[in-house]
């Protein structure tokens, strides 16, 4: 498993060493750092450097293994994002990206690192609601990908007419779902951060009933938001989560 050196570990579109806050965003599923490119120059503006993370196994970092356990994936990534901790920040994950920043704040907190302002855990179902779907990272390759399609809509048209781009993509997306699908909760004290947990109406799969129970997490706020569309409804609402993110830190940021 490759633990290179931190800057491979974050995509920074628009680098701002003067910023007063920031915010971190973790990928969903198969995606990389780039989902966020377009994040970073609308916050630019209001002073609000952002910085994706990048996981092995895509992108830039096609040519290493992607991580496939929770357990070994979170150590090494808040000793990444450790540093950039020093200043006031926010916290954004979607889908198993959402779980993926949850665990990284507590073991933040275990290294006595400060928690982010709010965590926005987007498109995820509360980490201690069973799970009542089938796994998805140990079918074959061709059940995966109609599986994944029909349940999140997740994979473009374009990719299923090119067999060397899914080949390119389905390792770190069969890798990501490995970390989700065997993650397991372990109940410890609530966060002492706000969490904010969004999600799309027409998300047949992170319901009400799913999302509430972020609520029992923080020892803090904790608020719901929900917009127009399925799983994927961050891309089309970007502008008014963007709004939301920028209000959060603008007290901190004037």
């Amino acid at each position: 498993m490759s633990t290179s050196s931190a800057p491979a570990w974050f995509s920074v579109p628009v680098p701002n060493a003067q910023a007063a806050t920031r915010v971190i965003c973790v990928p969903y599923a198969g995606a990389g750092a780039s989902v966020y490119h377009t994040w970073a120059r609308a916050l630019s503006v209001a002073g609000i450097e952002v910085r994706s993370v990048q996981l092995p196994g895509r992108e830039n970092r096609l040519r290493e293994v992607p991580f496939t356990a929770m357990s070994t994936l979170i150590p090494v990534l808040a000793e990444q994002v450790a540093p950039w901790t020093d200043r006031p920040y926010l916290l954004f994950g979607h889908s198993m990206g959402a779980l993926v920043s949850f665990e990284l704040v507590r073991e933040l907190g275990r290294r006595r690192r400060p928690p982010p302002v709010t965590l926005y855990v987007s498109g995820a179902t509360a980490p201690q609601v069973p799970r009542d779907d089938s796994l998805l990272h140990i079918l074959p390759d061709d059940a995966l990908v109609r599986e994944v399609s029909q349940r999140y809509q997740g994979i473009p048209q374009e990719v299923f007419k090119h067999q060397e781009l899914l080949e390119l993509v389905l390792p770190a997306l069969r890798a990501d779902l490995t970390v989700m699908e065997t993650y397991r909760y372990k109940a410890e004290p609530p966060l002492p951060c706000a969490i904010t947990a969004l999600s799309g109406t027409g998300d047949a799969r992170v319901t009400a009933e799913k999302i509430v129970p972020w609520g029992a997490l923080t020892a803090s706020a904790f608020t719901t938001q929900w917009f127009d569309g399925d799983h994927f409804f961050l891309h089309d609402h970007r502008d008014a989560i963007l709004n939301r993110l920028r209000a959060a830190l603008d007290p901190i940021t004037l």
